[in-house]
């Protein structure tokens, strides 16, 4: 059994041993260097077929003498699929696949050794097309045609997601994506952001549009605290300072933008035309900021 995966100047042994047995003790790899190939008539007698005869002469530098011709049989594309056309499903950024890309995926997915040298015309293949691989004469191991088609695959997630962590680039939170790491500060944006503020939208409404500031006992600070201890799971929103206690959310900057809006692409856009962003600070109980979103 030949492996079509060895370099071809292993593989040539292989298939000239099937022909000529013992002829890897007569002649050790590195002992003896290869001509041109040429095509041989096949003799209906020949029990093994031979289709290739090539001139063997001694490598420099070896003891060994004269000019000897070998006959062997050289694999046939057209043989070796019989009649079935190989197909290529990668990924390629155009749908023009030049050859320097179809020929090593081609001998890779169906375990073949041809080279880009052994290869005729080097054409282009494009996506749902086809294109003959042709090898040339001189190749020692290969012979024949065979059509090859490709049809553009789905993009391989690996080659989006390029960054070690496999994040998108601009979504990495201060301090890293990590969020269980010990005494980490709560995350803002995980807070509340599936929640629909809708019902307090005209209170929500008063938030201004360039920030500012709102003591504990304004009314849209009430408002807030109470639908958010409605419909979060955390306990302990308060009407009071975001650096003084856990839940507080008062004496920050809270802004409102109506959606979308380039200052805050991670808001739900989709679904809201409003969101209100409290920022924290340093001295805050969480990081990054709390987006409520609501409607009008």
């Amino acid at each position: 059994m030949t492996d079509y995966r060895q370099a071809q100047t292993l593989m040539l042994y292989d298939l000239i041993e099937k022909s000529n047995p013992g002829f890897k003790v007569s002649y050790p790899v590195g002992s003896v260097v290869f001509g041109v190939p040429a095509d041989l008539a096949i003799n209906p007698n020949d029990p093994y077929k031979n289709d290739t005869t090539v001139r063997v002469t001694p490598a420099p530098n070896t003891t060994g003498i004269g000019v000897v011709s070998v006959n062997y049989r050289r694999v046939n594309l057209a043989t070796l699929f019989r009649g079935v056309t190989p197909k290529l499903t990668d990924w390629y950024i155009s749908t023009s696949m030049p050859a320097t890309v179809w020929i090593p995926l081609f001998v890779a997915k169906y375990g073949l050794s041809l080279t880009a040298a052994d290869v005729a015309g080097l054409g282009g293949i494009t996506s749902t097309g086809s294109v003959n691989v042709v090898t040339k004469p001189e190749c020692l191991c290969y012979k024949g045609t065979v059509n090859l088609a490709w049809t553009r695959g789905v993009r391989p997630m690996a080659d989006i997601f390029t960054d070690a962590n496999r994040a998108l680039t601009g979504r990495l939170y201060p301090g890293g994506n990590d969020f269980t790491t010990p005494g980490r500060k709560p995350q803002g944006e995980f807070l509340a952001f599936c929640q629909d503020a809708s019902s307090i939208g005209s209170i929500l409404e008063g938030v201004s549009l360039t920030g500012q500031s709102y003591a504990p006992t304004d009314p849209m600070v009430i408002a807030l605290v109470d639908f958010l201890l409605a419909n979060t799971s955390r306990t302990d929103w308060a009407a009071r300072s975001a650096a003084t206690g856990s839940g507080g959310i008062s004496n920050l900057s809270w802004f409102r933008y109506v959606l979308p809006n380039a200052a805050i692409p991670e808001a739900n856009s989709a679904k809201y035309n409003r969101c209100i962003v409290i920022t924290s600070q340093a001295a805050s109980w969480f990081s990054g900021k709390i987006i409520i979103h609501y409607k009008v």
